[in-house]
């Protein structure tokens, strides 16, 4: 009897939920099948967010990250030619200056800015208000 199996079944379903470090998705106007709602706060104002469960890039894309040499709330970065490619691909059949992407860490919405241009390999995650987190989030983007 083999009993990797159910092992590895249990072992499966002790993950968590959103072992994603990073996630970017596609925003939607209105709920649906494969769709999560959001809220988030910027100050007083709250909105609600409805985001494609399918990710354009995650974690899985990133090539490279550090923290920004520009802003001391971001993260700059750099994604597989592969990831660069899906990143390009989706933003640009998007309506620039329209649609917006969710940016997911670790299945929490922290922003969903406006697509102005087409996108590429290279982009920054900003808004990161806590003193280490550039550097923190840098290193595990990285896998350090």
């Amino acid at each position: 009897m083999n009993l990797m199996k159910p092992f590895f079944l249990i072992l499966l379903l002790c993950l968590p939920a959103h072992s994603e470090i990073l996630r970017l998705s596609l925003v939607v106007p209105e709920a649906g099948e494969g769709i999560t709602k959001f809220e988030i706060s910027r100050g007083e104002i709250k909105e609600t967010i409805f985001v494609k469960d399918q990710a354009i890039v995650t974690t899985a894309d990133v090539a490279e990250a550090r923290p920004s040499l520009t802003r001391d709330d971001s993260v700059s970065v750099s994604l597989t030619d592969k990831g660069g490619e899906k990143m390009f691909e989706a933003s640009k059949a998007m309506r620039h200056g329209i649609d917006r992407i969710a940016i997911i860490l670790e299945g929490k919405l922290i922003s969903a800015p406006v697509v102005n241009d087409t996108l590429g390999k290279n982009f920054e995650i900003s808004g990161l208000n806590e003193p280490d987190e550039p550097k923190k989030l840098a290193a595990r983007l990285s896998g350090k």
